[in-house]
C-alpha cells in the first residue's frame, strides 16, 4: 500500500478544517466535494484486528488511521478491552480524535482526555449490575488464582492461563447457563478468556446509537472486525470487512472478506474512493 492512504490526492490537494461545517477537500480533478453530506463512520475492532495481541499497531496501520482522520471521517475502536485500556492505546498511538466503545458496548466516549468530551453509556439496569457482581464473586469462589480479571466497569472478563482452566470455566459456564439466561447474561467466548455481559448489548447496538448520536448516514458505515463478538457490528454497518473469520455473515451481502489490516485498509480505501 502506499505511504498516501487517498492515492488520488497529491501536492495539490487542499485539506481543511473537518470541524467545520463547510468541510472542502479540492481532488486532483479540480472538483470541490462537500464531505459533510456523506462523511463515513469507520469502525474497527481492536486486538487481532488493528494489532496482534497486547502489541502496537504497525506503522502503516497507524499512518492510514491518521490520514482518514485528518480527511474528517469518523473513526472508532470497538473492543471488549475497558475504555482506559483503549484510552492509553490511542493516546499513546497519537489518535486523539477517536470514539472509543469500550467493553462490548457498555461504554462509549471520545478522545483521550479525562474526562471524555463526550460519552454515551449504555444503560444498564441496577438488578442486572447486582447479577454480573453475584456472578463474579462465583467466578472468583470457583477458580481463584487460576484466571485474572480484567478491570471492568460492567462486564465481567476472566482470563485464563492454560488450557485445563478454559476447559474447566467451559463446564461451569454449561452448568449455569439456565441461570445466565434467566439473568440475562450473555457469554462470548475468546481464546484467552470469556466476556459475559448484559443481554442486549452490544457492538452493534452501540455504533447503532453513535450513529443516531453524529447523524451519519447509516449507508455511510463501515465495520472491520475477526470474531464473534464482532458479528453485531457487521450487523450495524451497511459494509462489514471480516479478518480471517470465515464464520462471520452478514444478510445484505456488503460483507467482504480478507486475510489481515493491510487488505482491509485497501477495501476501505476502495469504498471511500468508489463514493467520493
Amino acid at each position: 500500500m502506499s505511504n498516501q492512504f487517498f492515492e488520488n490526492h497529491n501536492e495539490n490537494t487542499m485539506l481543511l478544517d473537518h470541524t467545520d461545517k463547510e468541510v472542502l477537500i479540492m481532488v486532483e480533478d479540480q472538483q470541490i466535494i462537500d464531505l459533510t453530506s456523506d462523511k463515513y463512520l469507520i469502525v474497527f475492532d481492536l486486538d487481532n484486528t488493528l494489532a496482534a495481541l497486547g502489541k502496537p499497531m504497525e506503522p502503516d496501520t497507524l499512518r492510514c488511521l491518521q490520514e482518514l482522520s485528518a480527511a474528517g471521517y469518523h473513526l472508532a475502536i470497538a473492543s471488549g478491552k475497558p475504555i482506559f485500556y483503549m484510552m492509553g492505546f490511542c493516546r499513546q498511538a497519537n489518535l486523539p480524535k477517536m470514539w472509543l466503545i469500550g467493553e462490548n458496548g457498555i461504554q462509549t466516549v471520545f478522545g483521550v482526555e479525562i474526562p471524555p468530551e463526550y460519552h454515551l453509556n449504555a444503560k444498564v439496569k441496577p438488578e442486572l449490575i447486582q447479577a454480573l457482581a453475584d456472578l463474579k464473586r462465583k467466578i472468583i469462589a470457583e477458580f481463584g488464582n487460576k484466571i485474572w480479571l480484567q478491570p471492568n466497569e460492567v462486564e465481567i472478563t476472566p482470563f485464563f492461563f492454560d488450557i485445563r482452566t478454559r476447559a474447566e470455566m467451559e463446564q461451569f459456564i454449561e452448568e449455569i447457563r439456565d441461570e445466565l439466561e434467566q439473568a440475562e447474561i450473555t457469554v462470548f467466548p475468546h481464546n484467552d478468556c470469556f466476556d459475559f455481559l448484559p443481554s442486549g448489548i452490544d457492538k452493534g447496538k452501540a455504533v447503532t446509537e453513535l450513529i443516531k448520536w453524529l447523524e451519519i448516514n447509516p449507508l455511510c458505515t463501515i465495520a472491520v472486525g475477526d470474531t464473534w463478538n464482532d458479528q453485531p457490528l457487521f450487523d450495524a454497518c451497511h459494509h462489514a470487512i471480516a479478518i480471517n473469520f470465515p464464520e462471520a455473515i452478514k444478510s445484505n451481502g456488503n460483507l467482504i472478506h480478507v486475510s489481515n489490516i493491510e487488505q482491509a485498509l485497501i477495501q476501505i480505501q476502495k469504498i471511500l474512493l468508489k463514493n467520493l
